[in-house]
């Protein structure tokens, strides 16, 4: 059953309108206003919203400018009640993102009917979903055994030595076949939980529950100073390249857990150093955007990566395979994007082919919430209750 939530000032409309809901075997809440809408979203994320235009405090265009800028309900359909059919209030709500209006009185079967319409187009973005993650499955099952065989090839290679060579190795060629295998082993270790990760996180971000997904990834908090400070310098040190790194950290907590920021900056920083060349600055710089936001930049003066690559993240290819030997580059930055996305905030590259790249991370502070901020909305601050 559908889940609907109604947020109507007018007790009788909002009334009338539950009980057509309920009669047609959707599952009807309801809300009084704008705060308890979001309220009620927060709490549970509908299926559908029905929203009046005009109501006192936070009206319907200030509740969906505030759904649509949360990556946790912004995709939620969203039909306007208007009383009137104003065009200016019409306009306006569609290009905020609203899905359809309807004109009060509502007529039932418009209701239903529009409705239906939204809830199709639900079913056919989530059946593009599902195509997408049999492609990530072809994909994987391209690509996985050729990253296998390359670090595989080198450990049977080299144990292969040691075994028919044994009486004719001294010991620094044994010690070099030796840390030979350890790195294809490390690697091939590194290849595997890579790929099995990016295949959670692709059904992760294809799951119907993902608003759930993102909210339950937001409850983690960590402090970032210290994390983000100590993963910089092992990325450094792993690339004998200490003296290239450049940090600039503000202090803040953020909404993740201490798990997967470890995993998201080591992709992005190790990126950084994998495809620049030793004397070549490493920087990073950690801010607050503002009081809400707060920004991560990676930037490098490497070999860059052309408006294609970086376009392809989100289906995994690797670039450049014989030019550079280093393998995992596409997998690594598809992953990190993807693990911003599920806890709601953003990753973009900007980056010059042969001189540099920039990875900038945006976050929502974890302090921030719809309710318990102030928010700015048509020039007026509204102090939100939890």
């Amino acid at each position: 059953m559908k889940n609907i939530l109604v947020i109507e000032d007018e007790p009788q409309i909002r009334a009338n309108l539950q009980e057509i809901l309920t009669l047609c075997n959707f599952n009807a809440s309801t809300a009084s206003n704008g705060l308890q809408g979001i309220e009620a979203v927060q709490t549970e994320i509908p299926d559908l919203i029905l929203c009046d235009v005009n109501m006192p405090e936070l009206d319907g265009h200030d509740v969906l400018r505030l759904l649509r800028t949360d990556s946790v309900t912004a995709n939620v359909p969203f039909i306007f009640l208007t009383s009137n059919g104003d065009r200016p209030d019409v306009r306006s709500g569609m290009e905020l993102g609203a899905s359809d209006y309807l004109t009060k009185p509502v007529n039932p079967d418009e209701l239903i009917k529009a409705i239906n319409t939204q809830m199709a187009k639900q079913s056919i973005l989530q059946r593009h979903s599902e195509e997408k993650l049999n492609q990530l499955r072809s994909n994987i099952n391209l690509a996985l055994p050729h990253e296998l065989y390359t670090p595989l090839n080198g450990i049977i290679g080299s144990a292969d030595l040691l075994i028919r060579e044994n009486d004719d190795l001294d010991s620094p060629e044994r010690l070099e076949l030796a840390e030979q295998i350890r790195h294809s082993a490390l690697r091939l270790y590194h290849l595997t939980r890579n790929f099995l990760l990016y295949a959670e996180l692709e059904m992760m971000a294809s799951a119907n529950d993902r608003h759930e997904i993102i909210r339950q990834n937001r409850r983690a908090h960590i402090a970032i100073q210290y994390p983000l400070t100590n993963i910089a310098e092992q990325c450094a040190k792993k690339y004998h390249r200490s003296t290239d790194l450049r940090l600039e950290i503000e202090p803040a907590e953020l909404a993740i857990s201490e798990v997967k920021l470890i995993k998201l900056m080591d992709e992005v920083i190790d990126n950084a150093f994998k495809f620049s060349q030793v004397g070549q600055a490493v920087q990073i710089f950690a801010r607050h955007v503002d009081d809400q936001h707060y920004q991560i930049d990676v930037m490098d003066m490497g070999r860059g990566m052309t408006p294609h690559q970086i376009a392809s993240l989100g289906g995994y290819m690797q670039f450049d395979r014989d030019r550079y030997e280093q393998q995992g580059g596409g997998l690594g930055l598809t992953i990190a994007k993807r693990m911003m996305e599920l806890h709601g905030g953003e990753l973009v590259i900007h980056s010059i082919p042969e001189q540099e790249t920039a990875i900038t991370l945006s976050f929502t502070l974890s302090e921030v919430d719809l309710l318990a901020s102030f928010t700015l909305l048509h020039g007026r601050y509204f102090m939100s209750v939890s």
